[in-house]
């Protein structure tokens, strides 16, 4: 007679001899979840400084900021020149 229920394929085993190894061990059978984090992670980072930028590019015209600066977000050198 079994002691499990259900007979599995692969049993796994983690590295229990530390806490952080343990749970590196049991993270590593989760690697699409663990790269699908990563990526979200990225991607809420992209976004977060894409917002800001974008909003300003869409608000300089309309504040006549668009004559001191360029797209780029650096001072042009005209106006750099007038405040030195």
């Amino acid at each position: 007679m079994a002691t499990a229920e259900f007979a599995l394929e692969r049993e796994w085993e983690s590295d229990r001899s530390g806490p952080g190894r343990w749970v590196f061990s049991h993270a590593a059978r989760h690697k699409p979840a663990i790269l699908g984090m990563l990526a979200g992670a990225v991607g809420n980072a992209l976004l977060a400084v894409a917002q800001p930028i974008l909003t300003g590019r869409h608000l300089m015209p309309s504040t006549g900021w668009h004559e001191a600066w360029d797209w780029a977000g650096a001072r042009s050198s005209r106006r750099a020149a007038t405040m030195r």
